[in-house]
């Protein structure tokens, strides 16, 4: 619930990060049965586990593929929505921070949009955007537009009951 004065766009990302917990906790259970029936297990299929991946190996889109999709199952996501809860610790504490630096400029987003494209991707639901973008009136309105479907609004007089 967004405090008195404040408006509720500020307090959605908050209240994404603070249900997380309620989710599912995420990483770290090496035991854990993997959700995605095609995702890599043997050694071979996951270098990174290694400490340090071959020099050359995030070069190869498939290689960068294998490891989103290892990641997805020590989350546990299930879901393409699952992954907004996916964070850069994720990364750096499941031997991908070199990825996610050298690769993706630090930007889960970025990762993502190449993970899954054809997915509709949220950006102020990964739990923040990048440098300058609300300033592109495009962001803003996109954005408007789905908090607006989110809370109902039907006519423009609803906006004032946000």
């Amino acid at each position: 619930m967004p405090l008195a004065g404040q408006p509720i766009w500020l307090t959605l990302p908050k209240i994404a990060d603070s249900m997380q917990q309620f989710v599912r906790p995420l990483c770290h259970d090496v035991n854990r049965n993997c959700t995605i029936a095609d995702a890599p297990r043997s050694k071979d299929e996951t270098p990174w586990l290694d400490k340090r991946v071959p020099n050359g190996s995030w070069d190869y889109r498939s290689n960068r593929l294998r490891y989103l999709k290892w990641l997805g199952c020590r989350c546990g996501f299930c879901k393409a929505e699952d992954w907004y809860a996916l964070r850069r610790h994720h990364f750096q504490k499941n031997c991908g921070g070199g990825l996610l630096r050298n690769v993706y400029q630090c930007s889960v987003q970025n990762a993502m949009a190449e993970f899954l494209p054809e997915y509709d991707w949220k950006p102020w639901l990964f739990g923040g955007t990048p440098n300058g973008y609300w300033k592109d009136r495009g962001h803003r309105m996109n954005y408007l537009g789905w908090l607006g479907q989110h809370l109902g609004i039907q006519r423009t007089d609803d906006w004032y009951n946000v």
